[in-house]
């Protein structure tokens, strides 16, 4: 007796979908009980075969999935779901949330405004919550600050205040994007004053110290932390706040070092890994910025490049180690440098013209270095924590990092590979 072709091909589809959801099953097993990227990265691409639209939003619009350096597995679905003119409006809007995210992380702002746009007309022609009206509310007044509109970011800040829901979570979200949105305008002052409540808050709920955070590496400092509660999104808004306290305090010329490392800690705790990375090449860019090249090298080698290869965050890789050549350069250690640029070369084609513009500047500030020295090294001396955070909450001036006789389109002597105006001259 023979079947029909349609039948056999159904059957062989119900086949596939039934051996997929099999290998998800057992994937989703395997992760509980021994995580990894590859298998993450696995299960998101079944998730995609299987047609699961709602799960796949989920991780997009989860900042630690943006973390995690799996992104690349994720978007081609995301912008599948987000022009489906067939799909559910809230699933669409969603979809768009995630890739709104990744367009700001990434300075993508036209595209970033486009897709905020495709986010409005989904709330003005479909009965969506206020969560979806947060979701666009934030993402706007984000893309505004960056793209300058002061008198457009005002008029989001009252919009999403009077729609915010009275919980102390969202509240200190919504001050952290506010004082993030004001940074990015230039105010520093409230970025810093704000930062640095949360900061406070943060610390009190999670019941330690910015004293005990100190002299601890992130596997100590959770053995200090609440048990039986997942802390994951406290200590990753933790991180955050640290992290632009530090930025804010940088833009006012002063000694943010002992912010970076620590939102560095909570990062990793988070695991966060994307920021880590990001926040500690700052950190390496302030210590040569003060002639502190033995700890930026440290840095590079004790706690960046062992995240970078166990996280496997390729795309951050060529910029680590381009950065990481003229530490090496500043510590004297010429040799090694002029390997790490070898090392490079292959690469330098394939690199976006920033990032390639970048590594030709620090190649000629590594010949320079070699053939004249560089200054001569020196110690950050980073004061007590809590009476640096005290004495910022009330107003005490903090002391001043020397500054360098610097031209503005000279190159920064950080080794950033960026002109003194647009990097430490700001």
């Amino acid at each position: 007796m023979h079947t029909a072709p349609g039948l056999q091909q159904r059957a062989a589809q119900d086949f596939e979908q039934k051996a997929l959801g099999a290998l998800q099953r057992v994937i989703v097993s395997s992760i509980r009980t021994n995580w990894s990227l590859a298998k993450l990265g696995l299960l998101i691409r079944l998730f995609g075969l299987l047609g699961q639209a709602r799960i796949l939003v989920q991780f997009a619009t989860d900042e630690l999935f943006h973390e995690l350096g799996v992104w690349p597995e994720i978007e081609p679905y995301l912008l599948t779901i987000a022009v489906d003119p067939n799909g559910d409006a809230e699933t669409r809007l969603w979809a768009l949330d995630g890739l709104v995210f990744n367009d700001l992380r990434e300075g993508d702002y036209e595209a970033g405004r486009k897709r905020v746009d495709e986010m409005e007309s989904l709330l003005r022609e479909n009965e969506l919550g206020d969560e979806e009206w947060m979701a666009w509310g934030m993402k706007r007044m984000l893309l505004l600050s960056e793209l300058g509109d002061i008198d457009g970011v005002r008029a989001m800040l009252d919009q999403v205040a009077d729609r915010l829901p009275d919980q102390p979570e969202h509240l200190r979200v919504f001050r952290y994007n506010r004082a993030l949105a004001l940074f990015k305008l230039g105010d520093n002052d409230t970025a810093v004053s704000e930062a640095l409540a949360l900061i406070d808050e943060y610390y009190r709920e999670l019941g330690i110290r910015p004293d005990d955070v100190v002299g601890r590496n992130a596997p100590e400092l959770r053995q200090l932390l609440p048990k039986d509660e997942d802390l994951t999104d406290r200590l990753k808004h933790l991180a955050d706040s640290h992290d632009l306290f530090a930025q804010a305090l940088g833009r006012k010329s002063q000694r943010s070092t002992l912010a970076r490392i620590h939102a560095m800690k909570f990062y990793e705790l988070s695991q966060s890994y994307q920021s880590f990375v990001r926040v500690g090449l700052d950190l390496v860019e302030e210590l040569v910025w003060v002639n502190d090249f033995i700890s930026a090298r440290e840095a590079f080698e004790r706690n960046i490049f062992p995240i970078l290869q166990g996280a496997g965050l390729a795309g951050r890789v060529l910029e680590a180690r381009a950065l990481y050549a003229v530490v090496l350069a500043y510590c004297g250690d010429h040799d090694a440098a002029a390997n790490e640029v070898e090392r490079l070369l292959p690469f330098e084609d394939a690199m976006d013209p920033k990032q390639r513009k970048a590594f030709q500047e620090q190649k000629a500030i590594i010949r320079q270095v070699r053939l004249k020295g560089g200054p001569p090294q020196r110690q950050v001396v980073i004061p007590a924590p809590l009476q640096a955070l005290f004495d910022q909450r009330r107003g005490t001036p903090r002391e001043v990092e020397p500054r360098k006789k610097v031209g503005r389109n000279e190159k920064c002597p950080c080794g950033s590979g960026k002109k003194f105006k647009v990097c430490h001259g700001r």
